[in-house]
């Protein structure tokens, strides 16, 4: 019996400061040392039709070698059309393959009408078919609860369980110096936000609060809108260097086309996904600010580790309400997690956890 690991990777964005491919790397990185052998990306494997079959000499120089009883980690989504990923899925189910969906995203989830008006396939359409192809597997990794609830109301009726973070490996660890113990006067009031500004729309509606918060933002500068004059912007850094320009402060998780709510389908995508900007965030050692009503609430208010926010101005302000030993206790509950993720270990149990349930 083996052990795989198989994508349908994107590989280089060209873009040094992209985290496109980062999640994916950390996990198979994370899943050598438990035997997993990385079969690479198989998004040349379709083959017929443009891409949208595969033809069955490519299905079996892709997957001849696996035999019944060996476990194939797939890091989901595919990124091929869906009869190709269903012919895939299949074919693995015949030759006795146990599969385990390693879940990032769940696009139709994050892509609603509005924002996929202009495609063939209406959203609810996507949703079925990832619901079937789904449903192929033998068991689902999901990134939190409420994705694992939200698609088992749509019909995914396969075992799971959950990961509660992304994982964030880092190249060297710089936590001894944030370990919560903040000398008197130590200036916390800062609100950091990194990642892709060009989807950030929200960005270009802030306005400060005026109660001595300061909005410091990382990423490629965006193309479409021109961030206000109240934003600290410092340019783009790479995945594995930004932790260490992060510190004293709080981490955004936000996105959307406003910053009085959370609004379109990249904001309601928070109610069901784990930012991995908020694992970027508990690498560098600090807090978060979430909104309310999204998946990571209940963990990061249970666990002390950030705030619960309705609007970009109810975060300034709780900032600036906030004592320094009550954020020098949340940066001091931040390590224990921070401790776990740039060490893969969310992963790891996660991973273990279903290679048991399915036997291997």
């Amino acid at each position: 019996m083996s052990i795989y690991n198989v994508g349908a990777y994107l590989g280089s964005t060209g873009n040094q400061y992209s985290a496109v491919s980062k999640p994916i790397a950390d996990v198979i990185k994370i899943m050598a040392p438990l035997g997993v052998h990385d079969m690479g990306s198989i998004a040349s494997v379709p083959d017929r039709f443009g891409g949208r079959l595969v033809s069955k000499s490519n299905l079996t120089h892709a997957f001849g070698n696996l035999q019944a009883g060996d476990c194939l980690v797939v890091q989901y989504p595919l990124y091929v059309n869906y009869p190709a990923a269903a012919q895939i899925m299949s074919y693995l189910r015949k030759q006795g393959v146990k599969t385990i969906a390693f879940i990032h995203d769940i696009n139709p989830l994050r892509f609603t009408e509005r924002t996929l008006k202009d495609t063939i396939l209406r959203p609810s359409t996507r949703m079925s078919y990832a619901v079937k192809c789904l449903n192929l597997f033998s068991h689902i990794i999901y990134p939190n609860a409420s994705m694992q609830k939200a698609m088992e109301r749509r019909g995914v009726r396969v075992p799971a369980n959950t990961l509660k973070f992304y994982d964030y490996l880092v190249n060297q660890d710089d936590s001894s110096d944030r370990s919560g113990n903040l000398s008197a006067g130590t200036n916390f009031r800062r609100l950091f936000f990194a990642g892709n500004l060009d989807k950030s729309t929200f960005l270009q509606h802030y306005r400060s609060s005026g109660v001595g918060v300061n909005f410091v933002v990382f990423g490629q500068e965006p193309k479409g809108y021109k961030l206000p004059d109240a934003i600290c912007y410092r340019g783009a850094k790479a995945p594995d260097q930004l932790p260490k320009f992060l510190k004293n402060g709080f981490g955004l998780v936000w996105d959307g086309v406003s910053a009085n709510t959370v609004k379109g389908g990249w904001g309601e995508y928070l109610r069901y996904n784990n930012p991995y900007k908020a694992s970027s965030y508990l690498a560098a050692g600090i807090p978060l600010i979430v909104w309310r009503e999204s998946a990571l609430a209940e963990i990061v208010q249970k666990s002390n580790i950030g705030i619960l926010v309705d609007s970009l101005a109810d975060a300034e302000q709780q900032i600036a309400e906030l004592k320094l030993e009550e954020f020098a206790q949340m940066e001091r509950n931040v390590m224990d997690f921070r401790n776990k993720l740039v060490k893969g270990q969310f992963t790891e149990a996660a991973v273990k956890e279903a290679f048991s349930a399915v036997g291997v």
